[in-house]
Order: C-alpha cells, then sequence, then structure tokens
C-alpha cells in the first residue's frame, strides 16, 4: 500500500513489541507495590481490578505478538537523510 500510494520508503523498521510487554509487567509490579498509596488517593478495589486486567491483558497481547509496536523511518527518494543508528 505505500508503494502505491506514496514513492517513500522505509529506510529502518526497529519491532519493540517484546520490550514493550516488559514495560507493561514493570508498570503492573509498580502499581502492585504501591497500593496502599494508590488507595490513600481515593481510588477503589475495581480500579485496581481494571489495571490490574488491562496491563496484564496487553503485556499477554505483546508476548503473543497478538499486537505489536513498530518504529519506522520512511524518507523520499534522493533525500539526504542521516540514520538513527550509526
Amino acid at each position: 500500500m505505500l508503494t502505491r500510494e506514496t514513492d517513500l520508503r522505509v529506510t529502518n523498521l526497529e519491532d519493540f513489541g517484546a520490550s514493550y510487554a516488559e514495560t507493561l509487567a514493570h508498570w503492573r509490579a509498580r502499581l502492585f507495590r504501591r497500593l496502599d498509596e494508590v488507595r490513600g488517593q481515593g481510588y477503589p478495589d475495581e480500579f485496581i481490578r481494571l489495571w490490574h486486567y488491562y496491563l496484564s491483558y496487553c503485556e499477554g497481547a505483546f508476548r503473543e505478538r497478538a499486537t505489536g509496536v513498530v518504529q519506522m523511518l520512511l524518507v523520499r527518494p534522493l533525500s539526504r537523510h542521516l540514520s538513527c543508528h550509526p
């Protein structure tokens, strides 16, 4: 589709879904380490369960590659581009 609709070309592609799964796991762990603070701010158990489910669900989706996240660098032909990587 990209090549049919534009003259842009992919010059770099980075898939960081696996890293994002780890990030979600860390966020979930932090949430549970600080439950007293969360509750102290007035958030009910329903809120905590919702975030536990959401973070776990998303982490699993990234680990199983049911979803993903990438960063792409696109350039036009003949453009002078400096690579983000040495």
